[in-house]
């Protein structure tokens, strides 16, 4: 009977271990995912600050052509 409990032991050990594992690779995926959630971001912004900069440009441009 002991030795069965010992075995059941080890068992769940192995068991919360593996459970451990997964639980740590999924909160590094996440981490990571969210660093490059985040540069991304930082990437749009950046195209979008470009984007009316551009337009800022073609409307002075038109500006000074109307003058």
């Amino acid at each position: 009977k002991a030795m069965a409990e010992d075995l059941v032991s080890e068992i769940n050990k192995e068991r919360l271990n593996l459970e451990k594992n997964v639980v740590e690779k999924i909160h590094a995926t996440v981490l990571k995912i969210d660093k490059e959630l985040a540069d991304l971001e930082d990437k749009i912004n950046e195209l979008k600050i470009k984007e009316l900069e551009a337009v800022l440009e073609k409307m002075k441009s038109q500006q000074k052509t109307a003058e």
